[in-house]
């Protein structure tokens, strides 16, 4: 099975415009950041940003160029088309998709999410709390998701609702008797804690860019087992507001 990892990006976002090109650390993107950690893991998988045909998101396209990685323009308001008409250029049988608003991705859960579907065939593959909540509808940020190119076929045919359009695995997730879906557990330390690492708003912004700063400053990988003791003993960064504005 041909996987390839796509990360979805826009400069179009309308809580916080052009949050991809602004200086998140050192001068560099959250893409570039984001983009660098992907890479630096040698995954063996090709990598693809997929933004959009919107003339601005020329600047997309040049970060992933600077960055040596495959770059599809589709559709900007139709999210699973872009999805699958990258799919379909690169030969992906599936892929794992990965949000560019989370710059603080786990390496180490991507790798996890990696080894399951070696030996496990599903449709749709992510991680869920212990309520059965998907990661994607958390705000915690960590997490990938797995989804056939098959599945997102049968997305597309099943329903024009704009919803499912836009968000990609919504619809394989919320109809569990249609599509083979697995999760993965959450490790506890995680969910009692109450942090927003997603990046959509200003604040957001502001909170992951000092926080990745002294992460780096402090030697610490880029892991939940150090960013959650940090913001809890020395950070003391108020995330319960943007919680309760942006829950999903």
């Amino acid at each position: 099975m041909n996987i390839g990892l796509v990360l979805q990006a826009r400069t179009g976002s309308t809580r916080l415009p052009e949050k991809m090109l602004m200086p998140f650390y050192c001068k560099k993107t959250i893409l570039d950041v984001l983009l660098q950690r992907i890479i630096a893991e040698k995954l063996g998988l090709p990598i693809v940003l997929a933004t959009t045909t919107n003339e601005r998101d020329i600047k997309i396209y040049e970060i992933a160029e600077r960055n040596s990685v495959f770059c599809f323009r589709g559709s900007e308001t139709d999210v699973l088309k872009r999805f699958i008409d990258t799919a379909q250029e690169y030969k992906f049988d599936a892929v794992i998709r990965i949000c560019a608003d989370n710059p603080f991705l786990s390496m180490k859960y991507l790798r996890k999410l990696l080894e399951y579907i070696k030996d496990n065939k599903s449709d749709y593959v992510s991680f869920q709390t212990s309520d059965g909540t998907p990661s994607i509808k958390t705000h915690f940020g960590f997490w990938a998701e797995y989804i056939t190119v098959d599945a997102l076929r049968r997305i597309q045919l099943k329903t024009d609702d704009s919803l499912f359009h836009e968000h990609v695995t919504n619809y394989a997730y919320t109809n569990r008797d249609l599509f083979c879906c697995n999760f993965l557990p959450i490790e506890d330390f995680i969910e009692r804690s109450n942090i927003r690492l997603t990046v959509d708003t200003a604040d957001d912004f502001q909170n992951a860019s000092k926080l990745y700063e002294t992460l780096l400053n402090q030697n610490l990988s880029i892991e939940p087992q150090n960013i959650i003791p940090l913001i809890d003993s020395e950070m003391k960064l108020n995330m319960s507001k943007q919680i309760i504005l942006n829950s999903k």
